[in-house]
Protein backbone atom coordinates (compact mmCIF):
# COMPACT_ATOMS: atom_id res chain seq x y z
CA UNK A 1 0.00 0.00 0.00
CA UNK A 2 1.05 3.71 -0.74
CA UNK A 3 2.53 5.71 1.86
CA UNK A 4 2.18 9.35 1.56
CA UNK A 5 4.14 11.93 3.90
CA UNK A 6 3.68 15.55 3.83
CA UNK A 7 7.29 16.97 4.42
CA UNK A 8 6.53 20.85 3.52
CA UNK A 9 4.44 23.11 2.84
CA UNK A 10 3.96 26.82 1.74
CA UNK A 11 3.08 29.01 5.10
CA UNK A 12 0.61 31.02 3.76
CA UNK A 13 -1.00 30.03 0.32
CA UNK A 14 -3.23 32.11 -0.04
CA UNK A 15 -1.16 35.28 0.46
CA UNK A 16 1.50 33.67 -1.56
CA UNK A 17 -0.82 33.26 -4.46
CA UNK A 18 -2.69 36.66 -3.89
CA UNK A 19 1.04 38.18 -4.40
CA UNK A 20 1.97 36.59 -7.15
CA UNK A 21 -1.71 37.54 -9.36
CA UNK A 22 -1.70 40.90 -7.77
CA UNK A 23 2.06 41.34 -9.32
CA UNK A 24 1.11 40.18 -12.62
CA UNK A 25 -1.93 42.51 -12.96
CA UNK A 26 -1.68 45.48 -10.86
CA UNK A 27 1.05 47.91 -10.59
CA UNK A 28 1.18 48.09 -6.65
CA UNK A 29 4.48 47.04 -4.55
CA UNK A 30 4.19 43.64 -2.56
CA UNK A 31 5.03 45.74 0.91
CA UNK A 32 1.51 47.68 0.30
CA UNK A 33 0.05 44.27 -0.55
CA UNK A 34 1.00 42.02 3.05
CA UNK A 35 -1.59 41.68 5.70
CA UNK A 36 -4.76 42.47 2.55
CA UNK A 37 -7.91 40.76 4.29
CA UNK A 38 -8.66 37.46 3.29
CA UNK A 39 -11.90 37.96 1.42
CA UNK A 40 -10.15 40.50 -0.65
CA UNK A 41 -7.33 37.60 -1.27
CA UNK A 42 -10.15 35.17 -2.20
CA UNK A 43 -11.62 37.50 -4.66
CA UNK A 44 -9.37 38.59 -6.90
CA UNK A 45 -7.20 35.02 -7.07
CA UNK A 46 -11.01 33.74 -7.77
CA UNK A 47 -10.90 36.59 -10.71
CA UNK A 48 -7.49 35.84 -11.91
CA UNK A 49 -7.94 32.20 -11.57
CA UNK A 50 -11.26 32.37 -14.02
CA UNK A 51 -9.82 34.27 -16.72
CA UNK A 52 -7.43 31.19 -16.93
CA UNK A 53 -4.10 32.54 -15.57
CA UNK A 54 -3.67 29.40 -13.64
CA UNK A 55 0.44 30.08 -13.33
CA UNK A 56 -0.08 31.76 -10.55
CA UNK A 57 -1.16 28.68 -8.23
CA UNK A 58 2.69 27.29 -8.56
CA UNK A 59 3.58 30.19 -6.17
CA UNK A 60 2.10 27.88 -3.67
CA UNK A 61 3.74 24.24 -3.17
CA UNK A 62 3.68 21.10 -0.74
CA UNK A 63 6.13 18.63 -0.60
CA UNK A 64 5.39 14.90 -0.31
CA UNK A 65 7.02 11.81 0.19
CA UNK A 66 5.51 9.16 -1.60
CA UNK A 67 6.71 5.65 -1.05
CA UNK A 68 5.65 1.81 -1.41
CA UNK A 69 4.40 2.27 -4.79
CA UNK A 70 5.00 0.72 -7.91
CA UNK A 71 7.14 2.11 -10.57
CA UNK A 72 4.50 2.10 -13.43
CA UNK A 73 2.72 4.60 -10.36
CA UNK A 74 6.08 6.58 -10.46
CA UNK A 75 5.90 6.92 -14.60
CA UNK A 76 2.09 7.63 -14.02
CA UNK A 77 2.74 10.52 -11.51
CA UNK A 78 5.62 11.72 -14.20
CA UNK A 79 4.14 11.84 -17.23
CA UNK A 80 1.11 13.72 -16.29
CA UNK A 81 3.23 16.14 -14.12
CA UNK A 82 1.39 18.74 -12.31
CA UNK A 83 4.14 19.39 -10.07
CA UNK A 84 7.78 18.76 -10.30
CA UNK A 85 9.62 15.34 -8.60
CA UNK A 86 12.20 13.90 -7.30
CA UNK A 87 12.65 10.24 -8.07
CA UNK A 88 14.81 7.59 -6.21
CA UNK A 89 17.16 6.17 -8.68
CA UNK A 90 17.38 2.35 -9.08
CA UNK A 91 20.89 2.76 -10.63
CA UNK A 92 21.94 4.91 -7.56
CA UNK A 93 20.53 3.13 -4.72
CA UNK A 94 21.45 -0.41 -3.97
CA UNK A 95 18.20 -2.71 -3.63
CA UNK A 96 20.21 -5.85 -2.98
CA UNK A 97 18.55 -6.40 0.29
CA UNK A 98 15.33 -6.40 -1.33
CA UNK A 99 14.05 -3.17 0.15
CA UNK A 100 11.88 -2.67 -3.57
CA UNK A 101 8.70 -3.63 -1.50
CA UNK A 102 6.88 -7.25 -0.93
CA UNK A 103 4.00 -6.78 -3.79
CA UNK A 104 3.92 -9.52 -6.39
CA UNK A 105 4.89 -7.38 -8.68
CA UNK A 106 8.58 -6.70 -7.28
CA UNK A 107 8.98 -10.37 -5.97
CA UNK A 108 11.07 -12.11 -8.78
Amino acid sequence: MANVEMISMTEAPLEAVFLAAKQCRYHTGVEELIGAPEYHMQQLVKKVLDSGHLSILEHASIGVCITDVSRVTTHQLVRNRTSSFCQQSGRAVDFSQGELGDTPFHQR
